[in-house]
């Protein structure tokens, strides 16, 4: 996909699109509350090409098989200096920190909240 892209679209229900927002949302505020970083939450297609991926694929299946859906997410964290994805570990404790608090509170949400959204 394309940002904003009117051509090609691919399908997702207004609540599902909330849902998955909103859980991106405690992922980023948990982050944030316990590192000051502010990251970016986008779809993965704004970060390099992508479609069709894994998340894509366990989302679309309860639309054939009339089962359970399952929400896929990536999770891309720390650019060092250079802007490579695998920064020194000095870096990454700090990181597996971060995103451990994201998880966290991501899993919080979703077993506090799970509601089936049709």
């Amino acid at each position: 996909g394309i940002s904003e892209d009117k051509e090609y679209q691919e399908y997702i229900s207004k609540e599902d699109d909330q849902y998955i927002r909103d859980l991106g949302k405690v992922f980023h505020d948990s982050v944030k509350k316990s590192s000051s970083k502010d990251y970016e939450v986008k779809q993965s297609y704004d970060l390099y090409p992508t479609s069709g991926c894994s998340d894509d694929y366990s989302y679309s299946r309860h639309f054939l098989n009339n089962t359970e859906k399952i929400y896929g997410f990536t999770i891309e964290f720390g650019k060092d200096v250079v802007g490579d994805f695998q920064p020194p570990w000095e870096e990454m404790e700090k990181i597996v920190i971060e995103v451990s608090s994201g998880l966290m509170a991501f899993s919080y949400r979703v077993a506090d909240n799970h509601v089936d959204v049709k």
